[in-house]
């Protein structure tokens, strides 16, 4: 997880200077957000909630087809 934060934050900072090598900063949204991002999305609690309810789905199922025999 430290390893991906890494590269995430090495990828940014090389697209920041590419935009600002070749001059689109105007059009980049790249341009607004300046430092390195501290903050990552706050949607990390839908990934546990989506296996859950697809593994509880997959119970269900299969015990419906363990059932009807």
């Amino acid at each position: 997880m430290v390893r991906l934060k890494a590269e995430l934050e090495e990828c940014l900072h090389k697209i920041d200077q590419i935009v600002s090598q070749t001059g689109v900063e105007p059009i980049s949204a790249l341009s607004e957000a300046k430092g390195v991002p501290t903050k990552y999305p706050k949607f990390r609690w839908i990934f546990p909630w989506f296996y859950s309810i697809c593994a509880i789905g997959f119970l269900v199922l299969l015990w419906q087809r363990v059932a009807d025999r």
